[in-house]
């Protein structure tokens, strides 16, 4: 599964600029999949999310019917090189199962601009502070982006692309 409108995979980014997210298809949204679920309430949610759980990205892959059950995975953005270990929890199972019922546990991913590559460049960073989460960090974008053969100039500031390429290995 990846992450992009291909007509294979869907992805909606939400947050910010409350664009609207939707799950398994155009049927519903992910703020309506919470908060008519169960018991699950309004002010159940910090009153900064919009019912979606605080969720950065949503990702699904239809499987050519309108039936539930289809892959998914839920994305948490963070910007912090320190405590990111408990924001790695934000989009898992743990924490949001309670509040959309789904029929199994979804992927969660973690997306984060710093590079958490030790020196070597063989292996994880920090590794003990990290939750259950599948980590994209800085290199692992930048290495995706050359693999899809993206423009990374296109799509990031100068600045930031001469950061990544002073303290990435690839």
């Amino acid at each position: 599964m990846g992450f992009g409108n291909n007509g294979l995979a869907k992805a909606n980014l939400h947050g910010a600029n409350d664009q609207k997210v939707l799950a398994g298809g155009d049927r519903e949204s992910v703020g309506a999949g919470f908060t008519d679920s169960g018991d699950t309430k309004r002010s159940h949610f910090n009153e900064r999310d919009r019912g979606d759980g605080g969720l950065d990205l949503v990702a699904w892959h239809p499987m050519s019917d309108d039936r539930n059950l289809v892959p998914m995975a839920f994305a948490q953005c963070g910007c912090t090189a320190e405590e990111f270990g408990m924001k790695m929890l934000e989009a898992s199972p743990g924490k949001l199962a309670l509040h959309l019922k789904v029929g199994y546990e979804w992927a969660s991913y973690y997306f984060m601009p710093q590079s958490m590559l030790t020196n070597d460049g063989k292996d994880w960073l920090k590794y003990s502070d990290f939750a259950r989460a599948i980590v994209v960090d800085r290199f692992r974008i930048i290495k995706i982006a050359k693999q899809y053969e993206i423009n990374v100039r296109e799509i990031m500031k100068s600045e930031t692309i001469q950061e990544a390429l002073e303290t990435s290995f690839y």
